[in-house]
């Protein structure tokens, strides 16, 4: 049958992108968009976590604040200074430049002086550079230490140590308290100060014999640190009841209120000294420094100047005086009160 003329034929939809397809590509673009949001908020989290991490390391380390004008540097901690000498008595203890060692009533090994007896109080200068004394030789060829000097339990001052090694019980040395200058050590009659960083001087305040020790000098008498007659170990508070005269005959000591006084000595009517003296005192001590000679007559063996301190230690009205020097080295005496006088005391 034939169409009739003017009449368009159908249109034919092969090779067109339908409504099916367009779909599907608006599928796919979305899940591209999906899936670049998602690994933009994994990495913005992971980033996240880095940075909290980073904070917390950062905080637990130790910085130092950074001012203007200044380089920011680790924190250094300052060494731990030597312990000192506690109020309390201690029996091993060393000079500040840690040369001097010291022990008292340990016992220490080792020959000291040539005496038997183990010592009273003990120390050694390491490296003692100062004038030695002619002695026997040490038994089995050990060294004889120069720079070694102790008081025996006699309070006899000996000088010189033989031994083959160190002869501390509290070993090592190296970690012996130190005695500041000033500092002053006490163990039964033994008392020993530090003199300054370099020096320590002991004594046996009963005998009235001392030494003194640094690297390179050792003087048998006891110093006392400078200008500071009794410091360290506080006394107890007093002092007063001994103010007025002590003697026996050839010297006289006037202990005047407030602090000073004079100190006479004499050897007949025709040799005598006298020097004024300024003092502190507790129940049982008193310091006497000397602040200079006022009169002097004759020829007389002491030779003691400004500063010298002279110890005297009392006991029911008798005071026994340390530190007393003479051409002939340390020397010490006992003066008394006016009771104890009456009573017949210091007579000799």
């Amino acid at each position: 049958m034939t169409k009739p003329s003017g009449q368009p034929s159908p249109r034919h939809t092969h090779g067109s992108p339908s409504a099916n397809s367009r779909t599907v590509l608006i599928l796919a673009i979305i899940a591209i968009v999906l899936i670049l949001l998602t690994g933009a908020v994994a990495a913005f989290i992971i980033l996240d976590r880095s940075d909290d991490t980073a904070d917390a390391a950062a905080s637990s380390t130790t910085t130092v604040t950074e001012t203007a004008g200044t380089t920011s540097v680790p924190a250094v901690q300052s060494p731990a200074p030597a312990p000192a000498v506690p109020a309390s008595s201690n029996p091993s203890f060393q000079s500040a430049d840690g040369e001097v060692v010291c022990e008292i009533g340990t016992q220490p090994a080792g020959t000291w002086g040539g005496s038997p007896d183990p010592p009273a109080v003990a120390c050694l200068a390491f490296d003692y550079t100062g004038p030695g004394v002619q002695v026997a030789p040490c038994p089995s060829n050990l060294p004889t230490r120069q720079g070694g000097v102790a008081i025996t339990p006699g309070g006899t001052v000996v000088r010189t140590l033989c031994t083959g090694g160190q002869p501390w019980r509290n070993y090592p040395s190296d970690d012996f308290p130190v005695l500041a200058a000033g500092q002053v050590n006490r163990v039964g009659s033994i008392t020993c100060t530090g003199i300054d960083a370099a020096t320590i001087a002991c004594s046996d305040d009963t005998a009235g014999t001392g030494f003194t020790l640094s690297e390179s000098n050792l003087d048998e008498s006891a110093r006392s640190a400078p200008a500071v007659p009794h410091t360290g170990v506080p006394e107890p508070a007093g002092g007063s009841e001994h103010t007025g005269i002590w003697q026996r005959k050839g010297a006289k000591v006037t202990l005047n209120p407030g602090g000073s006084g004079e100190f006479h000595l004499n050897s007949g009517a025709m040799n005598s000294v006298t020097y004024a003296i300024t003092w502190t005192g507790s129940p049982s001590r008193v310091d006497m420094t000397i602040t200079g000679r006022t009169a002097s007559s004759g020829s007389m063996e002491y030779v003691m100047g400004p500063g010298d301190v002279v110890t005297g230690t009392v006991n029911s009205g008798e005071m026994t005086m340390t530190g007393l020097k003479t051409t002939s080295g340390p020397h010490s005496f006992a003066v008394c009160n006016a009771q104890t006088l009456d009573a017949g005391g210091c007579q000799r």
